[in-house]
């Protein structure tokens, strides 16, 4: 008699971890990628869970007796026990570990929150002036001063603070800290730490500071989580939420709803400065946007509250940037025309070639080659205004020159993510058609020669944009510029150069000096975060 073979049970694969995240069906393969982190371009990580062991009813109903308010235990034990709050607090921590959706690695793990954090008065009042360096100082709306004349009634005492107070300050000092140089955050015993102003102008080429990012890392992402744990655990929840971008464009649109800008755009054309500020303000959330596959958090309505009209086209700017125009204009007196004209191109990419809706569809090439051609045409208003504004530099004073760097750093790194952003989409594209359109002949994969030339123009846009953004890497307008500019991502930039750019577009010394330049902005940019990993394998 034959022994019926025994059936082992199937035991199904885990769900990945970014599968876990958008809480959908994941269909993990056995060595390889589950088909959503294909579709979606990331890295198809697993994390291994334990499960724990299922607790008896009689554990529950010790716990139950232990945790019921009014507890003799507890009373006994006393509010503030140390040991109680500690175990407590941690139990509930446990259960707010956010992970990031790309990767494995944690973004933000509340497990490192210090509740009642103490930080010493001369530190937070060092990291409140350290604030008044970086970009998000300039944020319309933040009550910066306020904030500072409670905190020096209460001789910068955190825990005096309101309960709102103390989570926008908590987000204030964890956002200084990454440039701060001051003794409690930053060891540099036995580093010789270059000079560096945070206002001045600095040539980033042989400047490596990725120790100190090292050195700080650990202390920086306690205050981060403490900031986030305390928007977490306050009592008005909702309000506490109001830290991010959604809730502050709310904010932003009910007060211009109520007339608040009514006089910043005169009859006679002349643009307030409001209008200005936001428009930037605006280009850099709907860049951060789309370039992390984001929806813009702002409709093209509070656009036009916040920022008002603006018919100027592309080409009228390009004509008063030439260089064949009598008067010399620099490039900041057209700053608001050219972040609305990102803005748009940010919105239009996002929404017809780049988002979650554009990306489960075909191709809209008549949309994709007027928006390469937009792209052209600000590149070029882009280049217009840098070549002005170093023929005026002999011309002008030191602070209206820096002035205009200001101006142009950002709108070169603009007009290259955005570039970058629809090559990254093309190459995705380009990659599934060519596991899904197979000769049935021969078994190969049938060229789309109208994609093909599409992704050629593309790629070469691309390579020029890395030459371009890798040039305004030999001397950065200020440090905080390099570090905080949240919609610039060098690494990108570098493994474009490493994996995908052609010979027929950058020769080898071309790729090898941009490379060396996106090294030594990397190596800068070490000031304030760890960034060990990326440049030892830039370096190889």
């Amino acid at each position: 008699m034959v022994d019926k073979p025994s059936l082992k049970k199937y035991k199904k694969l885990p769900a990945c971890d970014y599968c876990k995240a958008k809480r959908v069906l994941c269909h993990p393969q056995q060595g390889a990628s589950c088909p959503r982190c294909i579709e979606k371009g990331v890295v198809c990580v697993t994390t291994p869970a334990t499960r724990r062991k299922r607790r008896t009813r009689a554990q529950l109903e010790q716990e139950r007796v232990v945790t019921t308010p009014g507890n003799s235990s507890e009373s006994a034990e006393g509010f503030g026990s140390p040991n109680k709050a500690n175990h407590q607090s941690s139990n509930s921590l446990e259960r707010w570990k956010w992970t990031s959706t790309k990767d494995s690695n944690p973004i933000i793990s509340l497990n490192m929150a210090t509740p009642g954090l103490d930080l010493p008065p001369s530190l937070v009042r060092e990291l409140f002036q350290d604030f008044r360096l970086l970009p998000q100082f300039y944020y319309p709306l933040l009550p910066l001063n306020d904030l500072e004349t409670s905190l020096n009634n209460c001789s910068w005492n955190l825990h005096a603070l309101l309960p709102l107070d103390r989570v926008l300050a908590q987000c204030i000092i964890a956002t200084s800290s990454r440039i701060s140089t001051s003794s409690h955050l930053v060891n540099l015993e036995g580093y010789d730490l270059p000079k560096i102003s945070m206002l001045a102008p600095l040539r980033t080429r042989y400047l490596d500071c990725r120790e100190v990012g090292r050195r700080r890392e650990n202390i920086c992402e306690k205050l981060k989580a403490e900031a986030v744990r305390s928007a977490q655990y306050e009592e008005d929840s909702e309000k506490g939420a109001n830290i991010y971008s959604t809730a502050y464009i709310h904010h932003l649109r009910e007060l211009s709803e109520d007339a608040i800008h009514e006089d910043t755009i005169h009859d006679d054309g002349l643009v307030g400065a409001n209008t200005i500020v936001y428009s930037a303000l605006l280009m850099g959330l709907a860049l951060c946007a789309a370039t992390t596959g984001k929806s813009i958090p702002f409709t093209y309505n509070d656009e036009l509250l916040l920022c008002g009209e603006d018919r100027t086209s592309l080409e009228q700017i390009l004509n008063v940037l030439s260089i064949d125009s009598v008067v010399a204009t620099p490039i900041y007196a057209v700053l608001r025309p050219m972040c609305i004209h990102v803005i748009h191109l940010a919105r239009e990419i996002s929404e017809t070639l780049t988002g979650a809706f554009a990306r489960r569809h075909s191709l809209n090439e008549i949309k994709l080659c007027d928006q390469l051609k937009n792209l052209d045409l600000l590149h070029s208003a882009v280049a217009s205004g840098v070549g002005q504004m170093h023929r005026l530099r002999d011309t002008v004073d030191e602070d209206t020159y820096q002035k205009m760097r200001f101006c142009a750093y950002p709108l070169i790194h603009a007009w290259g993510s955005l570039v970058l952003l629809v090559f990254n989409e093309l190459k995705r594209r380009r990659e599934l058609i060519r596991l899904t359109e197979v000769d049935p002949v021969t078994g190969s994969s049938r060229p789309s020669s109208r994609f093909d030339l599409l992704y050629l123009r593309v790629r070469s846009m691309t390579s020029q944009a890395a030459l371009e953004v890798a040039e305004s890497l030999e001397e950065v307008p200020t440090l905080t510029r390099l570090t905080h500019m949240n919609f610039d991502d060098l690494k990108k930039w570098s493994w474009f150069l490493l994996e995908d750019a052609d010979v027929n577009d950058l020769s080898a010394a071309q790729r090898t000096w941009a490379l060396e330049r996106f090294r030594d902005g990397l190596s800068l940019a070490g000031f304030s975060l760890h960034i060990f990993y990326y440049l030892d394998t830039a370096n190889r």
